[in-house]
């Protein structure tokens, strides 16, 4: 029921407080997504709009976001990992894809703006694989749903200040200049995962270190 449901959102939020890492983790990604999300969803159709596009134009946008995603899962997140190191990769992901979406915002042109959703894609695919195994792995399993419904809860909640924001900024200023602008604030945000205390060495631990870390290093 709703009293069981608000008790165990309760007990996850209270597990997130004494552990900065993860609180500061589900900070960053609720102030970017509140920017980014946008981006992916009711600003496309106005900017393939705003171009004089056809409404193919919005399934190849698609189109090339899966694509990217797909690529990412095999192998792409992978090969960044190898050659960058998982932190990096989950900031620079991060980081890139926000600006990805903001030239696929700024571009005049239907192919080019598939190519940043496409790159968008990619390292949306590298960042949530390179973070979510380890975080899943790091948290207590008693309290592991719990935790993930807050994670969750919190992206629900800045997908609807998201496209609400970016309705009134749409009412000041041309689609083109608002889609440039979530996608530079997103990924601005986004880059305040390297001062999330501890995130650098938590990203530097393999699989086995990381297993049950929370528990271990905040009882």
């Amino acid at each position: 029921d709703a009293r069981s449901w608000r008790a165990d959102l309760m007990a996850g939020v209270n597990a997130n407080r004494r552990i900065p890492l993860d609180h500061g983790w589900i900070l960053v990604n609720f102030l970017s997504w509140i920017f980014l999300f946008p981006t992916f969803t009711m600003l496309v159709p106005l900017k393939v709009q705003s171009l004089g596009l056809s409404g193919t134009w919005l399934g190849l946008c698609e189109a090339g976001l899966s694509l990217g995603m797909l690529a990412g899962s095999l192998g792409g997140s992978a090969w960044l990992i190898a050659r960058f190191g998982r932190y990096a990769t989950r900031v620079g992901a991060a980081v890139v894809q926000g600006i990805a979406l903001a030239l696929a915002g700024a571009t005049t042109g239907g192919p080019w703006l598939v190519a940043g959703f496409a790159v968008a894609g990619f390292m949306n695919a590298a960042m949530v694989l390179v973070g979510l195994t380890h975080r899943m792995l790091a948290r207590p399993q008693a309290f592991r749903a719990r935790m993930v419904a807050v994670a969750v809860t919190t992206t629900y909640i800045a997908s609807m200040i998201g496209p609400a924001l970016a309705g009134f900024a749409l009412l000041r200023w041309p689609v083109n200049t608002v889609f440039v602008a979530f996608g530079l604030v997103g990924a601005l945000f986004a880059l305040g995962l390297a001062v999330v205390p501890g995130f650098r060495a938590f990203m530097a631990l393999d699989h086995e270190a990381v297993a049950n870390f929370y528990e271990r290093n905040f009882p």
